[in-house]
């Protein structure tokens, strides 16, 4: 585990996120590099859906300016071009897990309701990672090869972030997307207000809603009483499972890992330009953690997690 902290650690130094270390009990490195990782959308190519809602207001009422930058956001995204610069600048600048603040420790949105928003621009500067600040940001959930456009809206409207209408259009136009988050057997009641889920969420408290007659717990997991979201104190818990998983591998003689060389095998956990490796420092012989072929789910949770594909080809390009 002290490895996966060195590992995170250089990897917060190399993307230049903001960790403070501020709160001494949040000042994990792992925890500050998995909450970027959970945000962070790689480059893939992506196919634009929209809501009927927003369908509606591309032909009613959104500006032309607006509608101008929505289609430079969906070129790139159609074309697998970075998608990150649009991203609000807490991706990189300003959330950290470690920060004295609840409400500056992550997206208090995407932790609740798994809800990514962007900023509309067709400016981004060679100079500077971010795209221009915009006043029409754009809700979506974003898959591997899908975005799912929820809604856009400006960025002068009360309680912006917290719009229960936003999980509504979820409900109406991608029901299957919300089975999962069903609390069977609740009794409906009624639900909070906008303003009343924003002051929640900055306390640490996530809330269930009702949507016809059904109750829903938060699709991002929702928040620790600290403001973490739950989602990471999860991988945090598969990352240790897949680090038990390689020390018992290296410790079973009987397991399927054979090391090289003689013994005693001083092995550590690395980061190389091909991903999580296990260096024996001992033979000075390094074993690649490969995804492919590997059927060890643990294992390959932990690569996801901590060294992603997109992570070790930046590595590789710099």
């Amino acid at each position: 585990m002290k490895d996966v902290d060195r590992i995170c650690l250089s990897l917060i130094d190399l993307y230049g996120l903001k960790y403070s270390k501020a709160e001494g009990s949040l000042s994990s490195p792992l925890m500050r590099w998995l909450d970027f990782v959970s945000r962070y959308i790689p480059h893939n190519e992506r196919q634009i859906v929209l809501s009927r809602e927003l369908t509606t207001k591309f032909e009613t009422s959104l500006p032309k300016k607006t509608s101008e930058h929505f289609a430079v956001f969906a070129h790139r995204a159609l074309n697998g071009i970075d998608l990150n610069p649009f991203q609000s600048k807490g991706l990189i600048l300003h959330n950290d897990i470690s920060d004295k603040k609840k409400q500056n420790r992550t997206d208090l949105l995407f932790a609740d309701w798994g809800i990514h928003h962007f900023h509309l621009s067709n400016e981004i500067k060679s100079e500077q990672y971010f795209s221009s600040r915009s006043d029409w940001l754009l809700f979506a959930l974003v898959y591997g090869d899908i975005i799912l456009c929820v809604d856009i809206l400006s960025h002068s409207e009360q309680d912006l972030f917290s719009r229960k209408y936003m999980l509504e259009i979820i409900y109406r136009n991608w029901p299957k997307l919300l089975e999962d988050y069903e609390m069977k057997g609740i009794v409906s009641g009624s639900n909070w207000s906008d303003t009343e889920i924003a002051a929640l969420r900055k306390s640490g408290v996530s809330s269930s809603l009702s949507i016809d007659g059904k109750v829903f717990m938060p699709r991002g997991l929702g928040l620790t009483s600290a403001g973490v979201p739950l989602n990471n104190i999860s991988s945090v818990q598969n990352v240790i499972h897949g680090v038990r998983c390689i020390a018992n591998l290296i410790d079973d003689v009987n397991s399927d890992f054979k090391p090289i060389g003689s013994r005693p095998n001083n092995v550590e956990l690395s980061l190389t330009t091909e991903g999580l490796a296990l260096y024996d420092i001992s033979n000075d012989i390094v074993y690649k953690l490969t995804r492919r072929g590997v059927d060890n789910d643990a294992l390959n949770l932990l690569c996801d997690l901590i060294a992603p594909d997109w992570v070790w080809n930046k590595r590789t390009n710099e």
